[in-house]
């Protein structure tokens, strides 16, 4: 019996420690890592390219997106070939915001990167405020020199294309095709500091009630 009142102890640990990494989760904004592999198109006739971020506002509450830690393996940027349309502040040196709102239902911002550019990294941070209709959208693509989306596998030529709509937010990834074939992109979740801090300090306290637990049962 006292093996399985332990048992059971333990399990009511475990299922706590869960419940609040579960709490910890619940956020307002989402951060992902994104990474574009555009080694395919070095060199291409059709560049040098241009990174291109888009929102369209939808319905419901102001969304924001915040563009920021952008590396360029390879190259760099070119220096004063970006534009700006609506609700966008910033830059990629620093960090770029997009703010889609009921005033602003059509923002965008592209800057041409180098033509030996083989990889782009950056960090997205969206906020997920309800919809409440139409999802606010937020789009990565790549255009060529004439300013065109290169072709992709994905909605209107994009490489990425969120749908921000609270806890419906999701999105869809894609691959360019034909002459500028091979771009590819990915997405890794970033969890907020406070997760990581919030489990490490729940296993520690779970170790330590197991740790007094077996002092005790050896009578130490």
């Amino acid at each position: 019996m006292k093996s399985l009142r332990s048992i059971k102890t333990s399990l009511g640990l475990i299922g706590l420690l869960c419940a609040l990494y579960g709490a910890t989760v619940a956020r307002a904004d989402l951060s992902y890592l994104i990474d574009i592999n555009t080694a395919p198109i070095v060199g291409n006739a059709a560049g040098a390219f241009y990174l291109d971020f888009q929102s369209y506002f939808g319905s419901g509450s102001a969304q924001t997106v915040t563009l920021s830690n952008f590396t360029f393996t390879g190259g760099s940027l070119l220096a004063g070939t970006d534009t700006t349309t609506g609700a966008v502040s910033g830059n990629l040196a620093t960090s770029l915001v997009l703010n889609p709102n009921s005033g602003s239902f059509n923002n965008e911002f592209y800057q041409q990167f180098g033509s030996t550019v083989s990889d782009i990294k950056f960090t997205a941070t969206l906020t997920t405020n309800a919809a409440t209709g139409t999802p606010t959208s937020f789009v990565v693509a790549v255009l060529d020199n004439a300013t065109n989306n290169i072709p992709t596998t994905g909605l209107g030529n994009s490489l990425l294309y969120f749908n921000l709509d609270g806890s419906s937010t999701n999105y869809q990834i894609a691959t360019s095709t034909g002459d500028t074939g091979g771009v590819t992109i990915s997405l890794t979740a970033i969890p907020e500091p406070s997760t990581y801090a919030a489990m490490a300090g729940g296993l520690s306290l779970f170790a330590a009630i197991i740790a007094r637990r077996r002092r005790a049962a050896v009578g130490v």
